[in-house]
């Protein structure tokens, strides 16, 4: 009899045991539910904590949205300090801001591509047709582009714009992004400047006209910065 009921004190003390470790085992994730539903006591290490990949991903995204992101210059801000290319004696030579805006006031006819559609049959013409009515208001013109200074070279000769239009080669848009008025392009041509008119007042920016991406309206035309431009010297 002591032997029997030594058995089953023994057997409860076990079974109450098992009850615990299942219920500590399921807390902690080392067992499933249906494992237990079958008779199943298979205890598992407990996973190792590892960062989410979504947390990761949202990281990298604030990242890079985050070191990608420039504020756009706006009026009444100084044009950014740098250096333009241009030919020179039949070689690139660089040219910095200074020597282009400061004490002067200058037109300036951004656009995303030297020889592409509308920045070659538009925009640019309306600039040098307008140019001696920009020199007799007291500015010069300057056209704007990334591309290399030998196709602006090459452009301002075929549209008859060499000593109406000074060309300004800003190859890797380092001027560009300062002033975020960059648009990626992609495998068309890459980063590229988004489309503008800006007049720049001894190195101020006092009037800026910007496009929707490369779409050309006349906002940015030389209609709308002549008239600007009035207003800009009228209030010097």
């Amino acid at each position: 009899m002591c032997a029997f009921v030594t058995s089953v004190a023994s057997l409860s003390l076990r079974s109450s045991v098992r009850a615990v470790c299942v219920s500590v085992a399921v807390k902690s994730g080392r067992v499933s539910g249906a494992a237990i539903r079958r008779g199943q006591f298979v205890t598992r290490a407990a996973p190792v904590s590892r960062p989410s990949t979504l947390a990761s991903s949202a990281r990298r995204s604030y990242s890079n949205s985050a070191s990608s992101l420039r504020m756009m210059i706006k009026e009444g801000d100084p044009f950014p300090k740098g250096t333009f290319m241009q030919m020179k004696d039949g070689k690139p030579t660089e040219i910095s801001t200074d020597d282009v805006f400061k004490g002067k006031t200058v037109v300036v006819c951004s656009v995303p591509g030297a020889f592409t559609g509308t920045c070659n049959a538009r925009h640019l013409p309306g600039f040098v047709n307008l140019a001696d009515q920009f020199r007799s208001a007291g500015a010069e013109v300057a056209c704007l582009a990334t591309n290399d200074p030998f196709v602006m070279e090459a452009w301002m000769k075929m549209r008859s714009a060499e000593g109406k239009v000074i060309p300004l080669s800003d190859g890797n848009a380092s001027l560009l992004q300062q002033m975020g008025l960059t648009v990626d392009t992609g495998k068309f041509g890459g980063v590229r400047s988004r489309r503008f008119s800006m007049i720049v007042k001894d190195g101020v920016v006092k009037k800026l006209n910007v496009e929707d991406g490369t779409s050309f309206t006349d906002a940015s035309s030389a209609e709308t910065a002549l008239q600007q431009l009035k207003q800009v010297m009228a209030t010097a």
